[in-house]
């Protein structure tokens, strides 16, 4: 069998023109090949910006957790002082100044430790015994004091006392009678001691 050279020449050129076709698709496959890389690149330089920032974000929170942690217990261990320290205030001013209602011997705190079997008491003797002074046995040797007030508005009376051997005063009872009205007053203040 014999090919006419025309059949040949068209055969060739088909050939060719494939050829060419798959020449120009391999090129254009290789340019989408390479633009998908260098695309693939750049999501892979996102992806580990973002892995980064996210790495960060949560060092802060952890950091921020672990703070207000701190904070907490801070605050909490602030807590339990303050009330240790107003429960031995409260104690001391009960030993200080007792309530007059009170007197005699009071149980004050009292727990009992299962961990170590110890039993706490505290008792506080509330059993002051007050003592009495007039004015007049507090004077020095040969003074009198001057009770009588002269004023318009105001007058003032200064008077230097000797206190018994021991004795701390508490609180001093005033009264005073007008003469030319009937009029009483009484009023008790509790002492200042001068720096």
């Amino acid at each position: 069998m014999k090919l006419s050279k025309s059949y040949l020449i068209l055969g060739v050129v088909l050939s060719i023109s494939v050829v060419l076709a798959l020449i120009a698709n391999a090129f254009v496959l290789n340019k989408d090949k390479q633009a998908l890389i260098t695309y693939n690149a750049k999501l892979e330089s996102a992806n580990e910006a973002l892995l980064s920032e996210l790495a960060s974000l949560q060092g802060q929170i952890i950091v921020k957790e672990q703070a207000y942690i701190q904070l907490r217990e801070s605050l909490d261990n602030a807590s339990q002082q303050s009330l240790a320290l107003q429960r031995q205030l409260d104690f001391y001013k009960l030993i200080m100044s007792p309530d007059e209602n009170k007197k005699g011997l009071s149980l004050y705190e009292h727990y009992f430790s299962t961990q170590t079997n110890k039993l706490h008491l505290t008792f506080i003797n509330i059993d002051k015994k007050q003592k009495t002074y007039a004015i007049g046995d507090l004077l020095p040797t040969g003074e009198s004091f001057s009770s009588k007030l002269s004023f318009k508005y105001f007058d003032t009376i200064e008077q230097r006392l000797v206190l018994p051997d021991g004795f701390h005063p508490e609180k001093l009872a005033l009264s005073a009678d007008l003469t030319k009205k009937p009029f009483k007053w009484n009023t008790s203040i509790k002492l200042v001691s001068e720096k």
